[in-house]
């Protein structure tokens, strides 16, 4: 493995300045992108000019789609089976004496090598690829695919395509095994791209020809129960699927999302397990943190409240309260923008156009409820209404768009709710993040250098004496040093001082920095203590934070 970074082989190689590199680097915090594609992204390198210059970084050959034979793959993939092929995402490409060339989208591993050279009796040599050609290449070696028919689309017709079932079956079985938390069916030009969600990143993994398209969305539409007709709308609904290798209960709630393309209608689909528990027990929560969220739950009223961007477990957490608070003499009401699963024991209610959240919770409360679940609080008026439920006697469970907890109060006064009502209803809020779960099956101990505890923020004296972990790669992560991720949490329980600030209108950086000194602690000190357990790296938790 190279010993540079790959900012600085950029920046020696005049790819980008000190200052966009700079940029670059803030705009990866909390987005879970590498920095090859986020250059992509921003129009500063093509994916295969990202890939010629990776390859050279690695230390690798580039090798493009074009180069390869039909009987050169044929033979090639004698050596291989396609199964492992596709697991390890690999392609043998061809093979000259003793010699096996494979080619992949990142350097290989070396267990993963010494297991294809046993398995072929070759030695192996890799060759670098874009994912997009990589997907390509293991149709054209294993499946006969050739390069001429992604653009001779007059010459396919939909009958000779796979099967509308079999293909969404194939890339919802393969979303299972991957672990993928959603699937985006993407038309282009000269492909259908398929691309999975894994732990937080969005990957390629399949190129269909294009002509299969329309009838897979045509296909997924009646799955889902929207109007196969309409092309030129978003449309939503869902389906249940069970995986090919599942076992019971194992069927899955997929809820599906379309929309108009200038290439055709794009879907994404969001999958998750049907009959899953969901707890606060195993959402990564420390056992203070707990302790404190099961007082706060059991308040007779009040709001609670969790923030953080889009994507950061929200909505999950309060599912897992809800969970908890389940009971036969309870009427718990949630009222969501969509339902994204069913919870037995809780009446739910989704919003529509023309039934707002303000429209819903003014219904609600007419419902005789004791807990109402409100799914984001947009606006003022919202805000009110959530307030003065938790005024009259309910507990209010909802979320809100901020970086950190502190501010999530500052937010409800700037969008008009009187700081005495804040003071009367609020409980606690809870900011948060998801990190990436190191690979426990090749995580390993280390001893901590001066700069990753200086970025930290801990005492670079340490050095040497703290233990941290990271991961290798392996068979179990597919080579990606992560599997799963865990929440980072940062608690605020209101108390009476808090409350005294707040009367008086102090400003944010005020209120937070009050609340560090009566002892919350940060989004970054509780990765911290994530870090130190091996469950994830420094690298996650700089990502994904940002100390005042």
């Amino acid at each position: 493995m190279p010993k540079q970074r790959l900012g600085e082989f950029l920046l020696a190689r005049g790819i980008v300045s000190g200052e966009e590199l700079q940029k670059l680097l803030r705009s990866q915090r909390g987005g879970g992108e590498k920095l090859g594609q986020l250059l992509v992204k921003q129009g500063v390198l093509s994916e295969q000019q990202l890939y010629r210059l990776l390859a050279e970084f690695f230390g690798l050959e580039y090798l493009e789609l074009s180069a390869l034979q039909p009987e050169a793959a044929a033979a090639a993939a004698g050596g291989i089976p396609a199964g492992l092929a596709r697991k390890q995402n690999i392609v043998p490409v061809f093979e000259e004496g003793n010699v096996l060339t494979i080619a992949a989208a990142a350097p290989v591993l070396p267990p993963v090598l010494e297991n294809l050279r046993r398995l072929s009796g070759r030695q192996i040599r890799v060759m670098l690829m874009s994912p997009e050609e990589l997907a390509l290449a293991f149709k054209y070696t294993y499946e006969g695919w050739r390069p001429e028919q992604a653009t001779a689309t007059a010459a396919l017709q939909l009958s000779d395509a796979p099967g509308a079932v079999e293909l969404l079956e194939q890339i919802l079985n393969k979303g299972v095994e991957f672990g993928a938390s959603d699937v985006h069916l993407e038309p282009e030009p000269d492909a259908l791209r398929v691309r999975f969600r894994v732990d937080g990143v969005l990957q390629t993994v399949d190129l269909f020809p294009p002509t299969v398209a329309s009838v897979a969305m045509a296909r997924l539409k009646v799955m889902a129960g929207m109007n196969i007709a309409e092309r030129r709308a978003a449309q939503d609904g869902g389906f249940k699927f069970s995986p090919s290798r599942g076992g019971e209960n194992s069927t899955l709630s997929v809820r599906v999302a379309t929309a108009p393309s200038i290439y055709g209608e794009k879907a994404v689909l969001r999958m998750q397990a049907a009959g899953k528990e969901l707890t606060l027990q195993k959402l990564g929560f420390e056992a203070d943190h707990l302790e404190a969220l099961y007082k706060v739950l059991n308040a007779p009223h009040g709001i609670f409240l969790t923030t953080g961007p889009s994507g950061s477990g929200k909505t999950t957490t309060l599912y897992s309260a809800l969970h908890h608070l389940r009971s036969d003499s309870l009427n718990i009401v949630t009222i969501e923008d969509p339902v994204e699963r069913a919870i037995k024991g809780v009446t739910q209610t989704q919003i529509e156009q023309k039934y707002t959240y303000q429209h819903a919770l003014r219904s609600v409360l007419r419902q005789d409820p004791d807990i109402i679940m409100v799914g984001e609080i947009r606006d003022g008026e919202t805000a009110r209404l959530a307030l003065q439920a938790a005024l009259t006697g309910h507990l209010v469970l909802s979320t809100l768009h901020t970086n950190d907890a502190t501010g999530a109060v500052a937010r409800l006064v700037d969008m008009g709710c009187e700081p005495f009502l804040v003071n009367a209803t609020v409980l606690a809020v809870l900011a948060q993040r998801l990190v990436r779960q190191l690979c426990p099956a090749c995580r390993r101990p280390y001893r901590a250098e001066a700069a990753e505890l200086a970025a930290l923020g801990l005492d670079c004296g340490a050095a040497g004496e703290e233990t941290f972990y990271a991961a290798r790669g392996c068979v179990e992560c597919r080579g990606l040093k992560y599997k799963g991720r865990v929440g980072i949490y940062e608690l605020l329980v209101i108390d009476l001082d808090f409350k005294r600030q707040v009367a008086r209108r102090a400003d944010p950086e005020a209120l937070r920095e009050y609340a560090l000194q009566a002892g919350m602690r940060s989004l970054r000190q509780d990765g911290i203590l994530k870090i130190r357990r091996g469950l994830t790296s420094v690298e996650e938790v700089l990502s994904s934070t940002t100390e005042h």
